[in-house]
């Protein structure tokens, strides 16, 4: 009683919050139960354990009070245990089916959650821990397992923002979460569309709408159903996750190469992206009104690209990250042609070079992880690059992780004008993104990000090493778990898994991913015992504000 009286958050509220979240984990995980069922799978457990997530839901979801405004510290608190909750009932499914152990369904569920796409198994297409001989048949939950390992990323990939939309009817103060996003991997970075809610909806519905484009085009590209389907859900929440042991690998060049193009959608500013569909509505609508629908439908088709290519320009993030993609596949694939490998000699060598290196600067650059070829046999110049580009991430506002295009951009110019200040101290020179002066708040932020995300990498990697791992399989771990990029580099690169690692090490690998997520600081500051208790003021019950 003496610690409820000194809690600086509402912790029924919050919890009650929470619960919802594993609602829609535990409804979503009826869905491999179903396909367990349908393949002739065992299902009853599938089942139990799904039901048991959506009982601890309904027993958490009463404790929240009537609709009020939340603090920020409450929404962070919604925040980081949500993500800790979802990640928890989502090894679930690997649990109850007895396909993993704790350690390794932890780790399993953190990567697919946080769309990192790093994995224990060291066979996807049988999903086994071990080397199996050829002839070995699949388990017949593994479809099952592998739809919920894509529905994961999915999830993840929307973040809290689909959460968030869940929870608007009970909340009279959907801005206070939107403003904990600042500090969150998260599609909601801006508004767009005059509320939030009705952002929220914009946003969610480019996310549906682009990953059921995408199956469809992947089926049309002779990509069976299922693997459509596993595929779309993992490609736009940059996930990494397949269901082949090729990944990628698996198809030819056009389907790698139309892969790589959906990466590079769910890699950019979702709000941007948002705009531009917005943009082209508004001309449609306006065109069909004139000249009727018929017209319009041709004028769509060659008003889209046209006014998504203005878009992208007007953009500052989004041109330096395009501009830096096509920089970094040209050189690694000038790389690849005069490296000497037999692979790449030739015309066709060199064209056959050139999709690799542009299928993985953007599965890397995009955070997403899938794999055609084992990159980690390449010249170590090629490697450089992608290391490079595993740090920086994607755009924000986007599903990718890393530090983000935005602030790299910034810490570079901030760089650059320390650099002419030394030589001219009275200079007055604002930092500019797309035209537009950057706060030199905002200037900050990114500068302490930056310092905080490569200490937290650092840290990390200490941690790794003290398992016994090879330099270069330890940084290339903590850099793909806190950067959710997937593979890395050593043991654990494309054709490699983390499997032999140690449970506390996996655990410890968990946390970086969920660091990494988050963007670091909320959880850092959860860490802080004032965070969550009233110290040294004197203990009064906790009151919630009251509603607006």
């Amino acid at each position: 009683m003496g610690l409820m009286r000194r809690l600086e958050v509402d912790m029924p509220g919050v919890l009650g919050t929470t619960g919802i979240t594993l609602l829609v984990i535990g409804l979503a995980q009826l869905a491999p139960a179903a396909v367990a069922f349908a393949t002739g799978a065992p299902a009853l457990r599938l089942t139990l354990g799904a039901l048991a997530v959506v009982g601890v839901a309904g027993a958490l979801v009463p404790l929240r009070r009537q609709a009020r405004k939340w603090t920020r510290r409450e929404s962070l608190a919604i925040v980081l245990l949500s993500w800790l909750g979802a990640i928890i009932a989502s090894a679930v499914p690997f649990l109850v089916t007895g396909n993993l152990g704790l350690a390794d369904a932890l780790f399993e569920s953190a990567s697919g959650i946080t769309t990192t796409g790093a994995t224990i198994y060291v066979d996807i297409d049988r999903l086994s821990t071990v080397p199996l001989p050829p002839e070995a048949l699949a388990a017949p939950v593994v479809p099952a397992l592998h739809l919920w390992r894509a529905l994961m990323h999915w999830l993840g990939g929307a973040g809290i923002v689909l959460v968030v939309v869940l929870l608007s009817p009970f909340l009279e103060d959907v801005e206070a979460l939107r403003r904990t996003q600042r500090a969150e991997t998260s599609l909601l970075t801006e508004r767009y569309r005059g509320s939030t809610k009705a952002t929220m909806r914009g946003l969610l519905t480019v996310y549906v709408g682009a990953t059921t484009v995408f199956w469809f085009v992947l089926v049309a590209l002779g990509v069976g159903a299922w693997d459509a389907l596993v595929h779309a859900l993992s490609t736009l929440a940059t996930g990494g996750y397949s269901n082949r042991s090729a990944s990628l690998g698996a198809w030819g060049n056009v389907v790698q190469l139309v892969t790589a193009c959906f990466m590079v959608l769910g890699a950019l500013n979702f709000a941007l992206l948002g705009r531009i569909l917005e943009e082209v509505r508004t001309e449609v609508g306006r065109t069909a009104a004139a000249e009727g629908r018929l017209f319009a439908a041709r004028f769509a088709l060659g008003a889209a690209p046209r006014l998504a290519a203005r878009g992208l320009w007007r953009s500052g993030e989004a041109r330096g990250y395009l501009a830096l993609l096509l920089a970094a596949a040209a050189a690694i694939a000038l790389l690849l042609a005069t490296s000497g490998d037999p692979r790449y000699r030739g015309a066709g060598g060199a064209w056959q070079g050139a999709v690799d290196a542009a299928f993985y600067v953007t599965s890397i650059s995009t955070t997403t992880g899938f794999g055609t070829v084992d990159y980690t046999a390449w010249p170590v110049a090629c490697q450089a690059i992608l290391l490079g580009l595993m740090v920086m991430g994607g755009c924000a506002g986007s599903t990718a992780g890393g530090i983000k295009v935005r602030r790299a951009l910034i810490v570079l110019k901030y760089g650059y004008r320390e650099v002419v200040r030394f030589a001219h101290p009275r200079a007055v020179m604002p930092i500019r993104l797309g035209g537009t002066v950057v706060p030199e708040e905002h200037v900050r932020e990114a500068l302490g990000f930056v310092t905080t995300y490569l200490t937290v990498v650092l840290g990390l990697g200490l941690i790794v090493a003290l398992a016994g791992r090879d330099p270069v399989s330890t940084a290339g771990a903590a850099v793909s778990a806190v950067g959710s990029v997937g593979p890395g580099f050593g043991e654990v690169g494309p054709v490699g898994s983390f499997q032999a690692f140690p449970g506390w090490t996996k655990l410890a690998l968990g946390v970086g991913m969920l660091l990494g997520r988050l963007e670091i600081l909320p959880v850092l500051t959860a860490c802080v015992p004032s965070f969550w208790v009233r110290r040294g003021a004197r203990a009064v019950a906790y009151e919630p504000p009251p509603a607006a």
